[in-house]
């Protein structure tokens, strides 16, 4: 008697309607963090980085639901949403990381070849600053403040305003995924501080 092939399927709802279904076969499927995928398909779906992984394709206002059934437990549409599974609910916005905040510290710049694959170049992060408690984090460019002016003050001590944003990419369905890879299985994040403003001492 030969076994039924398990797949993966990702419901994705939006007000209570079902907006898309994305199913692959378990043992094809390779995307998300590595260590879980010669799990089986049940187990894998109950691991907080899996669900991570794909919690990253919803939408504002979208939520989602992993099942792991074979193709003769999916016959009609009617019984494959009538299943239960494991939930993915939206990220919760954070309003605190998208609040300006002030900045302090020493402008640091460490230039890349922008030309060439890399992890610096997917980064795009060049300037940095070094706080009085020694950590440091990414500064970025945007439309308040340009790169030439972060360019002028390196070396100096800033004391700016700045806004949290997260440049990560997103994974598309069924697009090959060409970026460093990050703990989690996902793209390596790509995160720092948009500079604002420079402020006076």
């Amino acid at each position: 008697m030969s076994m039924e092939i398990i797949y993966l399927v990702f419901l994705v709802f939006s007000g209570g309607s079902l907006d898309a279904i994305h199913m692959e076969s378990w043992h094809n499927y390779a995307n998300g963090p590595k260590y879980l995928l010669n799990r089986p398909c049940e187990e894998a779906i109950e691991d907080p980085s899996f669900q991570k992984h794909l919690r990253q394709r919803l939408s504002t206002g979208q939520k989602g639901r992993l099942v792991c059934k074979t193709m003769s437990e999916m016959q009609t549409m009617k019984q494959l949403v009538g299943y239960s599974g494991v939930e993915i609910l939206p990220a919760k916005a954070d309003s605190k990381k998208n609040a300006a905040l002030v900045l302090e510290g020493s402008l640091i710049h460490k230039p890349y070849e922008k030309g060439r694959r890399s992890v610096e170049s997917y980064l795009g992060q060049e300037f940095f600053l070094k706080k009085p408690d020694g950590t440091t984090v990414a500064l970025y460019p945007g439309e308040s403040v340009s790169r030439e002016q972060l360019l002028s003050k390196k070396g100096q001590k800033l004391r700016l305003k700045a806004k949290f944003v997260d440049r990560t990419p997103k994974p598309e369905p069924g697009v090959p995924m060409s970026y460093p890879m990050g703990p989690d299985g996902g793209p390596l994040p790509r995160v720092g501080y948009e500079v604002l403003e420079f402020l006076t001492n």
